[in-house]
């Protein structure tokens, strides 16, 4: 094997790249390739990171509107009770045996 044979065996990719396409515009070139890959991976970082708050929010209005409608629901119900034992009164004399019947 040559010298420079040897030497290309453990050359980075960069210096592989600088020997095939020339030293200074192809080390600008590759530089403002990886540039633009950075941008793009921060860009999708701040979306996923957005999305995931997003997801957050959500699952926490969720949970609040299940708090409250169950609260309403319950509240609905208990109402129809009320509402029941008013009319009960309302009908009946104070006789305690017919509340028992009831």
């Amino acid at each position: 094997m040559t010298e420079n044979t040897q030497e290309s065996q453990y050359n980075t990719p960069i210096e592989d790249d600088l020997q095939q396409n020339g030293a200074a515009g192809s080390l600008d070139d590759r530089i403002s390739e990886l540039e633009s890959q950075l941008a793009e991976a921060q860009a999708a970082v701040l979306y996923v990171k957005a999305d995931g708050e997003n997801i957050r929010r959500r699952a926490m209005d969720d949970i609040e509107k299940a708090r409250k409608f169950a609260l309403e629901k319950f509240s609905n119900e208990l109402l129809a009770v009320k509402d029941s034992l008013d009319a009960a009164l309302l009908i009946e004399a104070t006789d305690v045996q017919s509340y028992k019947d009831g």
